[in-house]
């Protein structure tokens, strides 16, 4: 009976912790398109790369509609319901991508040539709630604006973006649009790779094999919406530590009572 009792107070220690050590844990996925206003034939028009925690899980492209998984912790989610919504999702912000890029063509932003628009999209968690959501776009490797969707901001980085700035900050169904996609699209999709990638009792990265990435074209400098960006994660031992104690006193007291 006694053990039984201490069964039970085991299994609730550890489901506490591991609650409070996940609501702590912070995480983000950052999703970056390239997008060309025209490619040639065989060619794709839309590229992405998607990587959790810095971590390269995915790269698509629209030539062959198809997702690649860059992990083999992912690669379970190949072929499942989950990964065909991904491509359906990932195709169809592409194609807005495109439109917003046309819409740029022409302005006083545009360059010579067929101009190539990079987009970063990103999302971070700290436990189950989305804690930061931001759009980052790009002409031709130069950063001109970033949206913060979560507080419908937007930032230009060069002056010379400030007309199509105020264009798109009255413009309601672009903001639906992006705030939908980091908010909704990008947050939906890293809880589902970190339930792939991380031990749900550590919460630390499994390890597995990762494939060789092909780098694509991205914005120069740094993406930094967030500080808790850069927060530092705390070590299973430190977690865990004061919860093995516990465990180890409490078996010593069943063992002396027995």
């Amino acid at each position: 009976m006694a053990r039984a009792a201490v069964a039970v107070l085991i299994h609730s220690l550890l489901l506490l912790r591991w609650s409070q050590t996940a609501a702590a844990a912070t995480h983000h996925l950052l999703l970056k398109f390239t997008v060309k206003s025209q490619s040639r034939p065989l060619q794709p028009w839309c590229e992405v790369l998607g990587s959790v925690d810095e971590q390269h899980v995915l790269k698509y492209d629209s030539d062959s509609n198809k997702v690649e998984p860059l992990s083999l912790l992912i690669n379970k989610l190949n072929g499942t319901k989950n990964w065909t919504e991904l491509t359906q999702t990932l195709g169809d912000i592409g194609r807005e991508l495109r439109i917003i890029l046309l819409d740029i063509n022409g302005t006083e932003i545009s360059t010579d040539g067929h101009p190539t628009l990079q987009a970063r999209i990103i999302c971070q968690h700290e436990g189950e709630q989305c804690i930061g959501a931001f759009c980052q776009f790009g002409i031709n490797t130069k950063i001109f604006f970033q949206f913060d969707a979560m507080n419908n901001i937007w930032n230009v980085t060069d002056p010379v973006s400030s007309g199509i700035k105020h264009k798109w900050e009255h413009d309601r169904e672009l903001g639906n649009f992006l705030r939908r996609i980091s908010m909704g699209d990008c947050s939906h999709w890293l809880k589902i790779f970190l339930k792939e990638l991380y031990d749900p009792m550590s919460l630390v990265m499994k390890t597995s094999p990762i494939s060789p990435v092909i780098t694509t074209h991205h914005p120069s400098g740094q993406l930094k919406p967030s500080s808790t960006h850069n927060l530092p994660s705390k070590s299973p031992a430190a977690i865990y530590s004061p919860l093995i104690l516990v465990i180890s006193c409490v078996f010593s007291g069943l063992h002396l009572l027995s």
